[in-house]
């Protein structure tokens, strides 16, 4: 393809990458020119620190992180496209709401957590996918032989068939080694060739990969290697795998299917090339196209598989709704206190379960902790008993007995949403304890995704329809679009 414009591929994530995934997408875009025929030259991997230099006819592609993005749009002309868009948490969000205003293009966004979040807050957004999808697939050989493991857990290895087990090789972490080299741009690039050849020995080598990681599943995806993904939580990243190949939890683990096939997702690459496309001419023209680019998206096959009913809609949604929750010290109070119909000062607050997401929960809502009567941990892993967590101390499931029924909420933060561990606690509350759902105990993702699915354009105001529209923890499938 012949053009006036260059393209430059930023980077500078690279400098202290330590895994798989920037270099992945960056790479799955570089080949989007190489499908599309641009000349070799007009489009190149780029360092932040460059940007100054840069010519006007330029156009930055930035994957990943839309906030590293830092620029003075008086002084340099570049207009950025923002591609693969992924917030992990709220300090992302709200440093690219700060450094990127009035921005008119479509962030094309990898889940759809992040799609929902800039959308809220006024931008364009597309369910885009993994730029990682666009690495090219691999053409059939003899040498591709070899079973090749990454990062599994160790609750899958009882689970794997002798005969797989025994041709197993660890290809290695996909945490790796920083680049030894100091200066920036060249270290950057290191870590680029780097991910390129552990790339290549798996389109190369590679019968079947197994793996933990979502920037290994991806590329294996994209390049028709038959992959098998174990995760022992989901996460809500990997929603832009669900729709292509299973993924199997640690209740599933006897159910894997170990002679998978590659799906064939090339029709789903042209899809993600033509809004590439668009948005990069959109980019081009300084000229915002509508019509014409809805046109495409509503054509684009994996938005309807995504918008499909799936596992991972609640706990995607429920990080959505702790996004705009977390964002409002004024909410942490009157949702709280709305929701348990008591005033914070009154309660003993109690959060089960001292995983990423009590974690995660305790830190947001600290200050509203400090404010309860009282607070603890509850935990049943034997590898908390007799433990503090975050400096207060973890009781078990049993201490819950010595808590007067009325002046206790508890709040469910387990991790295993989806596969029923949170709901098994919720259980455990009710039948052993005499403890009411939606009265005494709350399912984190459901306080949460309540939040969202009905106040989603005034996050701030707790009305009773929402209450009343979800009561207890197993509401929760029936609101969800």
């Amino acid at each position: 393809m012949s053009t006036t414009m260059k393209y430059s591929i930023d980077v500078s994530g690279m400098y202290g990458s330590q895994n798989w995934g920037d270099g992945a997408q960056n790479w799955g875009i570089y080949e989007y020119f190489a499908r599309k025929n641009y000349n070799r030259g007009d489009y190149f991997f780029q360092y932040e620190a460059e940007i100054a230099a840069e010519e006007r006819d330029t156009i930055s592609i930035v994957n990943n992180n839309p906030f590293f993005y830092y620029t003075r749009r008086d002084t340099v002309s570049k207009y950025p496209v923002f591609v693969g868009s992924l917030l992990m948490n709220t300090y992302w969000g709200s440093l690219t709401r700060h450094n990127i205003k009035n921005y008119d293009l479509p962030f094309l966004c990898r889940d759809r957590r992040t799609a929902l979040y800039l959308k809220h807050y006024g931008y364009k957004t597309v369910l885009w996918g993994c730029p990682s999808l666009l690495l090219p697939k691999r053409f059939k050989t003899q040498n591709q032989t070899k079973i090749f493991c990454c990062d599994i857990p160790d609750t899958l290895l009882p689970h794997i068939p002798n005969e797989i087990k025994n041709e197993m090789t660890d290809i290695g972490s996909a945490e790796h080694e920083p680049s030894p080299i100091s200066d920036k741009a060249a270290a950057s690039m290191f870590n680029m060739e780097f991910i390129k050849n552990r790339l290549e020995k798996l389109r190369n080598e590679a019968r079947l990969v197994i793996t933990s990681r979502l920037h290994v599943a991806a590329p294996c995806l994209a390049m028709g290697i038959p992959v098998i993904l174990t995760i022992d939580h989901l996460d809500f990243r990997f929603d832009v795998l669900e729709p292509f190949i299973p993924l199997y939890s640690i209740n599933d683990y006897a159910k894997i299917n170990w002679n998978p096939t590659a799906p064939d997702i090339e029709d789903i690459k042209d899809k993600m090339c033509n809004i590439f496309e668009a948005v990069l001419e959109m980019a081009e023209h300084r000229k915002i196209q509508d019509k014409k680019f809805k046109k495409i998206t509503d054509d684009f096959p994996p938005a309807q598989r995504y918008n499909a009913p799936h596992r991972f809609k609640p706990i995607t949604m429920a990080n959505y709704a702790y996004f705009l929750y977390e964002e409002s010290p004024y909410l942490k109070y009157s949702f709280f206190e709305r929701i348990i119909g008591k005033k914070i000062e009154n309660v003993d607050l109690l959060y089960y379960g001292c995983g990423h997401i009590g974690k995660h929960f305790f830190n947001s809502t600290y200050t509203l902790i400090q404010k309860a009567r009282s607070f603890a941990f509850v935990d049943n892993s034997p590898k908390y008993e007799g433990l503090s967590f975050e400096g207060y101390k973890v009781l078990k499931m049993s201490d819950i007995a010595r808590y007067k029924k009325g002046d206790v909420k508890i709040i469910i933060t387990a991790n295993g949403f989806s596969n029923g561990v949170a709901h098994s606690i919720a259980d455990s509350l009710s039948q052993e304890y005499g403890f009411v759902d939606g009265d005494d105990f709350f399912l984190y993702e459901l306080l949460m995704i309540m939040l969202t699915e009905y106040n989603i354009n005034d996050p701030y105001t707790l009305t009773t329809r929402m209450i009343s529209k979800v009561s207890t923890t197993h509401d929760i499938f029936k609101i969800l679009p």
